[in-house]
């Protein structure tokens, strides 16, 4: 092998092993950072880029582009960011899905009224900003089989998980999300269940379900997000009445 190539693969191996060693942001380090610091720093993956939109300003004198997308720091807190106008072309036309990444002097705001950020924080992109790529998301997480009394411990992986269906699930589509939504119940608790399916989910209410989907929190609710049809399965012969579905509803409480 030429000194050359022997260069380029010790500089490869060293890079790879920067990669691994730059941590993702924890959770106390995300809640820590203060509203309007304009130097912020955040590492996460990209888990979801959204198309591009135009907004007109409130006194209607002019338009302004806007694109998004969730950075994840693996703990279960989803950052928002935005990019606006003549920043999108800069940060975003080679930005992927599932790349791990670092950005730098970041804008630290208040969360948005639409926002989809699980984090104390959204984050602007501007013009000092700059984002540093540092390899592929690579998923560690092992399937947790948790209950309803022990769910809200397991914020952030991905768990399984039985229940009866409380409402059968219905289509939302809106500017800021594309997705189907239901809840499930274990005769007291309700937790919200959603997925990003074209196909159609005949599931009747009542029907015993078993579900693998990662835990979030948004909105004020604990959300189970499946990511394919394939981890909604019936289990056959259990079933909850209406009178007891209708009852099943205390809301999982954060603490």
């Amino acid at each position: 092998m030429s000194k050359r190539k022997l260069e380029t693969s010790a500089s490869d191996a060293v890079e790879a092993k920067k990669q691994k060693e730059i941590e993702y942001s924890s959770n106390i380090y995300l809640e820590s950072i203060e509203i309007g610091d304009k130097h912020g720093i955040v590492i996460g993956y990209v888990e979801t880029i959204f198309d591009e939109e135009e907004h007109t300003t409130r006194d209607q004198s002019r338009t302004f582009k806007l694109r998004k997308f969730l950075l994840n720091n693996t703990m279960g807190y989803k950052i928002q960011c935005h990019t606006y106008n003549d920043n999108i072309r800069k940060f975003m036309t080679d930005l992927k899905e599932r790349e791990k990444i670092m950005i730098t002097d970041a804008q630290i705001i208040a969360k948005s009224r639409f926002s989809q950020g699980t984090a104390p924080f959204d984050i602007n992109l501007i013009l000092t900003s700059e984002i540093e790529k540092l390899g592929t998301f690579v998923p560690t997480k092992k399937i947790k089989k948790v209950t309803f009394d022990n769910v809200k411990h397991s914020l952030g992986n991905i768990i399984n998980i039985q229940g009866y269906l409380r409402s059968t699930f219905r289509y939302i589509n809106n500017k800021t999300t594309t997705e189907s939504v239901a809840t499930i119940t274990d005769g007291q608790w309700k937790l919200i269940i959603s997925i990003s399916t074209s196909e159609t989910l005949n599931f009747e209410r009542g029907a015993k379900l078993d579900i693998t989907g990662e835990l979030d929190y948004k909105d004020d609710d604990f959300h189970i997000n499946i990511s394919n049809i394939k981890n909604i399965s019936v289990i056959e012969g259990s079933t909850m009445d209406l009178e007891d579905l209708i009852k099943s509803s205390k809301r999982i409480v954060r603490n």
